[in-house]
């Protein structure tokens, strides 16, 4: 299962659409250190510090990367006493189910979303320039007006956007899966 887990895991770093979400909501150093632990025995934990000795990374970056992962429900740490008194170490373990299951919430979630939307008879345009697999740029019909219907990132055209482009998208994919 554990295998299963890190091979599913693997396929869905390869992607680069899901490397950029990784590291825009968790950190620059989220894929050193899911890689870290996808590397390392399944059961074991590691302190902050390890983790920063063996990848060569700040402990402040370490620590920042952990508390965000912890505050998605991807990590969990065991508290221990140090020898000084008042002071703890943690020890960090992945849980690498609920990963798989917060990057797919992040990145198919977001085209469901947009779906629902065009179900409901919202307008929406996209820039098919600054569009990738999990990450339309889109804008609202009020929005696009305002930009007289040019991107703001490009400033190339921007397309009505419908169920069949997002499905396109959804499926430009299906091969990795």
């Amino acid at each position: 299962m554990e295998n299963d887990l890190i091979l599913e895991l693997r396929k869905l770093l390869d992607e680069n659409d899901v490397r950029k979400i990784l590291v825009d909501e968790l950190g620059e150093g989220s894929l050193q250190i899911i890689q870290y632990f996808m590397n390392s025995p399944v059961d074991k934990a590691f302190t902050d510090d390890q983790i920063a000795r063996d990848l060569n990374m700040p402990v402040k970056e370490v620590r920042e990367v952990l508390n965000q992962m912890y505050n998605y429900g991807i990590t969990m740490y065991e508290k221990h006493s140090d020898v000084r008194p008042g002071w703890y170490e943690f020890y960090w373990k992945p849980d690498l189910q609920e990963l798989i299951i917060w990057i797919r919430k992040n990145t198919y979630d977001k085209l469901e979303t947009l779906k629902n939307r065009l179900a409901l008879g919202e307008e929406l345009y996209y820039c098919k320039n600054c569009s990738s697999r999990f990450d339309l740029k889109v804008y609202d019909f009020e929005k696009a007006m305002n930009l007289h219907y040019r991107c703001e990132v490009c400033n190339g055209n921007l397309m009505l956007l419908d169920e069949d482009i997002v499905i396109n998208y959804e499926r430009s994919g299906e091969d990795d899966k």
